[in-house]
């Protein structure tokens, strides 16, 4: 029993023992001398309370701090220091600062405290390994970056005055390397709230800028890159397009840049109300992404200059240029290459100011240049020049014009008031091809032929039919077919419609409303009409004149080898019919030979078969021949050759630098991406 009991009190002691052994190897906590550009910053701070201890490194209102730790170990930094009882220590009941608080789980803390702890503001996103991490602060403002990811923000509203910096460190063995201070202003912290556009460091003509002041919305971030008085400043970058639905605000929907900006109320951020700046920005709206330019003078301006829907859906890469001229009071902006909006102001704000804008939910930059003078390989006007690249402008036209129904869109201004250069001659032979429904742009044709063109519309009852477009429409802006030559393409179409005015065919478009087509040259074209409709040579029904028709008129209309069959139609040589809305328009310079059959006499004046209106046919209209039959374009035999012949190519599917088959199928981009840096 002795022995029993014995045994027993030995394990008792041994047990309290344990403990005892397990406090006194507890280590102390780990402090250590830290780096800090060059100079040696040694330990001890003092602990201030709750097992923290401050590492200070200095003092300033504005700093960044870098410094690479390991999660698991809680520790962190501190902004805004200042010891307000003057004991020497910073503490928690009586003194003030901010805590950038790194929890052993990741998280992140935000907290004030003045003379007392306050709320932690924490952050949902958790950071795992070992992470790098910059913390910006200005006057009660702070960032906290994971690499080029913002992951954490504060601003307070009524900043403390404290200037003092430092590491902090729990009793846990945190450790911190690679740590730098940079005591200046370059970058500030975003205020407001966390859900900001995707922070980070933007690469400038080599110089790196990080993330900067966030603009008083709750919408918009802006990353300041400099200021400029009365130079040209030229900012350009590769954007990502967004949703765009504007109602809901969907990701990254605007994204640009600022110009002119001045913070006039001196809060140190821009807000809508109270300052002044120019918004350039590629915007989501209902009607489709556009390139907007607004002016803000105290409050929202509204946009003054528009360029709807350029065909450009969520996710796609836009080569974004956009100009300010402070001196001549112009901006002027690029997309991927062509010239979208210009704006000029007679009355230019102060400011100067200028950088990027992005909206909350994360508009991406890439490739982010400023510049004093414009990239080469600008121009005016979209440059197309392959069969591909048609059809993918007709594709996009045609999908953003119509819904799956067939009826037309509240977005249905697709390329609204721009101009599509050819750059080239563009053969269609073999090419499934579907006309422009509703053209809202203008096509020059630079003196270039678009060959091969054949379509044919089965038993319709209503519609209009063109080999290029089936309307040339727009209010506001006249579309136009000019400047081109259409050879060797067939129309055809079968009408059941028991009035002529329901079917309208043209060569060129079935239908001009406020849009018209000039200097054409039609080149071994035939036009095939069954049953009941007006078919001109050049459009089939001409309504309400255009302001540069009025000007300029129609000219310099030119048919060889053409045919216009159609026995039961009403035929003119140019128009099958004019409106009374087309007055003070004239008509000259209409040549050729024409074979026609018609259910109306055709002879060299009926330039317009039925004409509503004073639109005048001058007398240089009349030198067309009508002819008895088909003129036949004599066959040149092809040289001889001992090479065996090949056949022919039928065009490659890429467009420019872009593979347009995938462009095409989905909806991204019609034109040739380029990059100008």
């Amino acid at each position: 029993m002795k022995k029993l009991l014995a045994i027993v009190l030995m394990a008792v002691l041994c047990m309290s023992i344990i403990p005892m052994a397990v406090f006194a190897a507890e280590p102390s906590y780990t402090r250590g001398d830290w780096t800090v550009d060059g100079s040696t910053y040694k330990s001890p701070n003092m602990d201030y309370g709750n097992s923290f201890t401050t590492y200070q490194l200095g003092s300033s209102d504005k700093v960044t701090i870098t410094a690479t730790v390991t999660i698991g170990q809680e520790h962190g930094f501190m902004v805004g220091m200042k010891d307000m009882n003057g004991d020497n220590v910073i503490d928690e009941g009586a003194d003030q600062y901010y805590l950038i608080d790194i929890m052993g789980s990741g998280a992140i803390g935000i907290e004030r405290n003045d003379k007392a702890w306050g709320d932690w503001s924490f952050v949902s996103s958790e950071l795992s390994g070992t992470v790098t991490l910059t913390i910006v602060y200005d006057n009660g403002a702070i960032c906290v970056k994971n690499g080029d990811q913002v992951v954490a923000s504060y601003k307070d509203a009524n900043p403390m005055g404290g200037t003092g910096y430092a590491l902090i460190a729990k009793r846990c063995e945190a450790t911190f390397t690679n740590v730098s201070v940079a005591n200046n202003a370059d970058a500030y912290a975003p205020g407001d709230t966390t859900e900001g556009a995707m922070g980070g460091e933007w690469t400038v003509d080599g110089n790196t800028y990080v993330n900067n002041t966030r603009v008083g919305w709750p919408d918009f971030a802006y990353y300041c890159l400099g200021n400029s008085t009365d130079k040209l400043v030229v900012l350009s970058a590769t954007v990502t397009v967004g949703h765009s639905d504007n109602e809901e605000w969907k990701n990254g929907s605007d994204v640009g840049f600022m110009f002119g900006a001045s913070d006039n109320n001196a809060n140190g951020t821009l807000n809508e109300r109270g300052d002044g700046y120019y918004l350039v920005a590629l915007t989501g709206a209902n009607d489709g992404p556009t390139v907007s330019i607004e002016r803000n003078r105290g409050e929202w301006g509204g946009w003054q200059n528009r360029r709807w829907d350029l065909g450009f859906y969520a996710g796609d890469k836009v080569d974004f240029v956009a100009a300010y001229d402070p001196v001549a009071g112009k901006i002027t902006t690029w997309v991927n290459g062509y010239k979208a909006s210009e704006q000029t102001y007679t009355n230019m704000l102060p400011g100067t100011g200028f950088g990027l804008a992005s909206k909350q939910t994360g508009g991406t930059f890439e490739n982010v240049k400023v510049s004093n003078t414009l990239p080469a390989g600008l121009t005016d006007c979209m440059q197309i020049s392959t069969a591909d690249e048609l059809i993918a402008l007709a594709n996009l036209a045609n999908k953003w014009n119509f819904n799956a129904e067939g009826g037309e869109e509240h977005g249905a201004n697709f390329m609204f008031g721009m101009t599509v250069e050819l750059a080239a001659d563009i053969d269609m032979t073999g090419k499934d091809w579907t006309p422009i429904k509703k053209m809202k742009f203008g096509i020059d044709g630079k003196g270039h032929t678009i060959s091969g063109l054949n379509v044919t519309v089965e038993e319709t009852a209503g519609g209009n039919y063109g080999l290029l477009a089936n309307e040339l429409s727009n209010n506001g802006f006249n579309a136009f077919i000019k400047n081109g030559v259409i050879k060797d393409s067939t129309l055809t179409v079968k009408s059941t419609a028991d009035n002529e005015n329901n079917v309208r065919v043209g060569a060129v478009a079935g239908f001009g409303d406020r849009g018209f087509a000039s200097d054409i040259t039609l080149s071994d074209v035939t036009i095939n009409v069954e049953g009941k409709a007006y078919v001109g040579g050049l459009v089939g029904v001409r309504d309400w004149a255009a302001a540069a028709e009025r000007e300029n008129g129609v000219n310099d209309i030119k048919f060889e080898y053409t045919t216009i069959n159609a026995p039961a139609a009403t035929v003119g040589l140019v128009y099958g019919r004019v409106g009374s809305d087309c007055n003070d328009v004239t008509i000259s310079e209409v040549t050729g030979k024409v074979y026609v059959v018609s259910a109306n006499e055709v002879t060299s004046d009926t330039v317009i078969a039925v004409n509503e209106s004073n639109m005048a046919a001058a007398d240089t209209a009349k030198g067309v021949e009508i002819l008895d039959a088909p003129e036949e374009k004599p066959v040149t035999p092809p040289p001889a050759t001992d090479t065996p012949e090949t056949s022919p190519k039928t065009g490659s599917a890429v467009i420019g630098l872009s593979v347009l088959g995938v462009v095409a199928l989905a909806g991204a981009v019609v034109f040739t991406k380029k990059r100008y840096y």
